[in-house]
C-alpha cells in the first residue's frame, strides 16, 4: 500500500514522510520524545491547516496515531486517514476503549471450562460482535478496503498494517494482536524463524486443548492458499504458511451458509486459471488437539480482489482492475455482516483542489431478476441523493462493456 508522495509530518520542528513514521516509528523515537516533551503532539500536513497527532505509548515504544474523531478529516492518500472513528464505534460489540483504542465484546469467550464441542453453533448476541464485523473492522481500520493511485500492495505491508490495527482492539484481558497469527512472507533465509513464531502461536492453545478443564482459543487470518477434503470436513492451507487447519464439517456448513462467495471461490480455486482466480481471505477462531493440530470453532472467507480489496463477484472485480487502471481513488463500504445489502459495491473519491467529490459505483449483476432492477435503480439513486454523492450504474443486462469511468479530476466531468 505504498505511495508515491506522501505527505509530510511534524515532529519536534522537522519534517519527516509521514508513510516512514508511520509504517516504522522506532525509527523515529528520538523524535517522537522530544515532540511529546516539548510540544505534546505532532502535527500531520496533508490538510491545511495541518491536523494534530496524539502520540501514543504502547509496550514502551511510541507511535504516532489520528487524533481522536479526526480519521477521515485526513486525505485520502494520508497514512493516518481512517473511517473507524465514523463507522465502527456504532457497530455492535465494539465500544470506546483505554488509551484510545476499542474494546471489542467478541461472541464467544475465548477460554471456556470443560470440554470444547466439535464446533460451535454460535448465535446473535445482544451487544457482541461476530466474525465478519472484526474482519470488516480490521479491514477497515487498515486501509484495505482503500485505493489510491500509486499505491502497491504486498503481503508484507498488508501483514504489517492488519497487526498494527490489532493491537488497537482490546479483547478481554489483552489485545487482538496477541492471539492473531497473520503469517509472514515466507523465505528460506526466515524459515526457522515462522516456525518459531508458529509453535509459540500454538503452545499456549495445546497447554489448555480440547479434553482439558480449560480450553483456550486464539486467531489466524491468512489468504486461502488450499482447500482440501477430509472425511468429516476439509484441511485449509493458506499462502505463506506451510501448516493445515481442519475445518470439520459443521464449519464448513456455516462458511457455505455465511461466506458463500469465499467458500465457493475456494473451492473453484483448482478449476479454474490464474488470471481468473479471486483471492479469498480467511479468518478462523482456532482451537488445538493435543497433539499441537489446529481445529477451527467459527470463521469468515472473504472474496477479494488481487489487491485484496473485497468483492463479491467478476463483474465488480472488472470494476476495481479499471478504476485502478484510470489512476482513482475509491473505497469499498463494509456492512460488518455477511450481507453488503443496499450499499454502494464503491465509492468513487474525485478531487477538487481541496474539495472532494463522491459517486456511488454500483454493479447490477445478470442473475439479478429484470423485474425488480427499476427498484434498485430508485433505491440506489435515494442512497445516493441523501448522502450528497453522484451515481454510476453498471448493470450487465445492457452489456458486458464497463460505462464510462468518471475523471480522477472532478473539473473533467462537470
Amino acid at each position: 500500500m505504498d505511495q508515491p508522495h506522501s505527505p509530510a509530518v511534524l515532529l519536534a520542528g522537522a519534517h519527516y514522510p509521514a508513510q516512514d513514521v508511520r509504517l516504522r516509528p522506532y525509527e523515529y523515537n528520538t523524535q517522537l520524545l522530544s515532540a511529546r516533551a516539548h510540544f505534546g503532539n505532532a502535527l500531520c500536513e496533508c490538510r491545511r491547516p495541518a491536523l494534530k497527532l496524539q502520540i501514543r505509548e504502547r509496550a514502551g515504544k511510541l507511535h504516532l496515531a489520528a487524533w481522536p474523531g479526526q480519521g477521515r478529516a485526513h486525505a485520502f492518500h494520508c497514512p493516518f486517514y481512517s473511517e473507524r472513528d465514523h463507522q465502527t464505534t456504532s457497530v455492535e460489540g465494539f465500544a470506546p476503549g483505554s488509551d484510545g483504542r476499542l474494546r471489542l465484546k467478541y461472541v464467544a469467550p475465548l477460554t471456556a471450562t470443560g470440554k470444547s464441542q466439535r464446533e460451535e453453533k454460535l448465535q446473535p448476541t445482544p451487544g457482541r460482535a461476530r466474525m465478519w464485523a472484526l474482519l470488516h473492522h480490521l479491514w477497515m481500520g487498515s486501509g484495505l478496503n482503500r485505493w489510491y493511485p500509486g499505491w502497491r500492495r504486498d503481503w508484507g505491508l498488508t501483514r504489517h498494517v492488519l497487526l498494527r490495527e490489532a493491537a488497537e482492539i482490546e479483547i478481554e484481558d489483552t489485545t487482538l494482536d496477541r492471539i492473531l497469527f497473520v503469517p509472514r512472507v515466507f523465505t528460506e533465509k526466515s524459515k526457522n524463524d515462522i516456525e518459531k513464531e508458529w509453535q509459540s502461536f500454538v503452545r499456549p492453545l495445546t497447554v489448555d486443548s480440547r479434553g482439558q478443564s480449560l480450553v483456550r482459543s486464539a486467531f489466524v487470518l491468512g489468504v486461502v492458499r488450499t482447500l482440501t477434503q477430509a472425511k468429516t470436513g476439509y484441511h485449509v492451507t493458506l499462502q505463506q504458511h506451510a501448516a493445515s487447519i481442519f475445518l470439520p464439517d459443521g464449519i464448513c456448513r456455516q462458511l457455505a451458509q455465511r461466506s458463500r462467495r469465499g467458500w465457493s471461490e475456494s473451492l473453484l480455486k483448482k478449476e479454474r486459471p490464474e488470471d481468473k482466480q479471486a483471492r479469498v481471505v480467511v479468518m478462523l477462531r482456532v482451537q488445538s488437539y493435543p497433539n499441537g493440530a489446529l481445529v477451527a470453532v467459527d470463521g469468515v472467507m472473504m472474496r477479494t480482489t488481487k489487491s485484496l480489496i473485497p468483492s463479491n463477484t467478476a463483474q465488480e472485480d472488472a470494476l476495481a482492475n479499471a478504476l485502478q487502471a484510470a489512476g482513482t481513488q475509491f473505497s469499498r463500504p463494509l456492512a460488518f455482516d455477511q450481507r453488503h445489502g443496499d450499499l454502494p459495491t464503491f465509492v468513487l473519491r474525485q478531487a477538487d483542489g481541496s474539495e472532494s467529490f463522491f459517486t456511488d459505483m454500483y454493479c447490477i449483476p445478470l442473475s439479478t431478476p429484470r423485474h425488480s432492477i427499476n427498484h434498485l435503480r430508485l433505491v440506489y439513486c435515494e442512497r445516493a441523493y441523501e448522502a450528497g454523492h453522484d451515481i454510476w450504474i453498471w448493470d450487465r443486462h445492457e452489456g458486458s462493456t464497463i460505462p464510462k469511468i468518471p475523471s480522477p479530476n472532478a473539473n473533467a466531468d462537470r
